[in-house]
Order: C-alpha cells, then structure tokens, then sequence
C-alpha cells in the first residue's frame, strides 16, 4: 500500500511539474511546459527534485505558409526547503516553413515557488510563484519571442480520495528586451495573431493565464489527466479574444523514480494559436 501511494504521488507529481510549462515549457505552453503547470500536487519531505527531458510536435497555418515544429527541453527542480523551490528550464526547438529547416536554442525560463499553506496531511496545497523567461532564443527563426517575460501566478491543488483537483492561473506580462519597457503589442512582424512572441510559443504583450484539470490514478504506476486551459489577451488590440485547448495526458511509472509521460493538445475554439500538438517526455524523481 506504501508502495502504491509512493508511486502515485510520483504520478501526480509529474502531471503538474511539466512546465502547460509561460509558453516555453510545453507549448503555452510553449516550449518548456505551462509555466503555471510547473507544480505538484502532493509532493512530500522525501522528494528533493526533477529531472525531465520531453519533446513536443506541433503545426500552425493561417495567414502564412504551414509551419511545423518540434521543441524539447532539459528541466532540473530543486526542493529547496519543504516550503520553497527553484526550477531552470533550457529548451530547444526547430521550426520548418517553406520546406527549410532551422534549429537552436530556445528562451530560458527560471522559476521560484512558494507554498505558504497546505492541509489534509500536506496533500492540498496552495502555491503562488514567478517564472522570468529570458530572450535567448533567435527571434527571426521564430525560436524565441524577442523579449523578457514575467507571470506571477497562484495555485490551489486539492485531494479528494485518491484523485487530484487543480486550478491555476497567473497575469503573462512581456518586456522589451532593449530598455526593460513594456511590449506594446505583437512581436513578431508580419504575422497574424496566432504567432506573437513565436511559433514555438505564441502569445501576446499582456495576458491572464489558467489551467484546470483533474489527475487520477488507474493502478499502480499508472495515471491518467485532462485539463482545460486558457489565455485571455489583455490588450486593447485585441482585449478579450480567448483561446482554449485541451490537454489529454498519461503517465507510466517505468519505476517508482522514472517515468513516461504522453500528452496531446488541441484547441477548441474558433480562434487558436496552433493546429495540434503532441508529445512525450522521460521524468526522474530525485
């Protein structure tokens, strides 16, 4: 019995520390994750950090030629103290348009979290934090957005049984890279409103981020998740205008340390940042 709640604690663990990672982590949910998806939900003393390495596939078209394009990233979280800790994201993408290919370095995301109250045995937790991505990426190959980013954010993860409820929403706000100003609009000339910031991971100047989902548990070392999330663009551009997708994702325990994680995403509103997105990742429990 210790075993199995080890392993799903593991599980769900997982299902919330892949940065749907700003957009850079998984595809904004760009190419790190969500980065208001960068937390567990029932992690314990035992649990001192996470390795993860995952790839995602995805396709955008609309006012432009076809573009695909595959992103991973290397991901290390350390638990600092049982009340705060400190992740670092470095991605990589390639985009290929017009049949031409290009690679390299994506933007670097660091992000602190802190979890000032939990309850029903530390397992329900609220968590609030900030994620910086940096403009280390080319932004006219579309690997990077060009500028700063900060998001506060806020988390409630509750437990009901053996299954994991979770809302998360945060306030994605871009800066100039030049004078620490803030962006004023799209930046990324010439394209529609689906590519501000970058193929690899779309957004806009000022935005309210969210995420809600569910993790429940099948057998040992076996998880299932589903999660709606969202942006709203806070621009007067475009002020109002929301993009919703779905996220389907499963986790398998190869052990009670490393696991594999697969996950989809598709929008489901009239406007979208992308056509679909897949992946699938390789996570280690320190």
């Amino acid at each position: 019995m210790n075993g199995l709640r080890r392993s799903f604690r593991a599980g769900i663990l997982l299902s919330l520390a892949i940065p749907a990672i700003s957009d850079s982590a998984w595809a904004t949910c760009g190419l790190n994750g969500c980065p208001i998806d960068g937390h567990e939900a029932s992690r314990n003393e035992e649990v001192h950090g996470l390795l993860d390495a995952s790839t995602v596939y995805g396709s955008v078209a609309e006012d432009r030629d076809k573009i695909d394009y595959w992103s991973s990233h290397v991901r290390g979280e350390a638990v600092l103290t049982p009340w705060f800790r400190s992740s670092l994201v470095i991605p990589f993408g390639m985009v290929t348009e017009n049949n031409e290919s290009t690679f390299g370095l994506s933007d670097i995301a660091m992000e602190t979290t802190f979890l000032p109250f939990r309850w029903n045995q530390n397992q329900s937790k609220i968590l609030v934090g900030s994620q910086i991505e940096f403009p280390t990426g080319d932004e006219d190959a579309h690997l990077g957005a060009g500028h700063y980013e900060w998001l506060p954010y806020a988390a409630v993860h509750v437990m009901t049984g053996q299954t994991m409820h979770y809302v998360q929403s945060g306030w994605r706000i871009s800066f100039s890279g030049d004078d620490g100003s803030r962006s004023a609009g799209p930046t990324a000339p010439e394209s529609s409103h689906l590519l501000h910031g970058s193929v690899l991971d779309p957004h806009s100047g000022n935005e309210f981020v969210y995420r809600a989902g569910t993790v429940v548990p099948f057998f040992d070392r076996l998880s299932a998740a589903f999660a709606l999330q969202g942006q709203t663009v806070l621009e007067a551009e475009e002020r109002g205008t929301t993009y919703l997708s779905v996220l389907p994702e499963l986790y398998l325990g190869i052990t009670r340390q490393l696991w594999l994680q697969l996950r989809g995403e598709m929008p489901v509103t009239s406007d979208k940042r992308f056509d679909w997105r897949m992946g699938f990742g390789l996570n280690y429990v320190l």
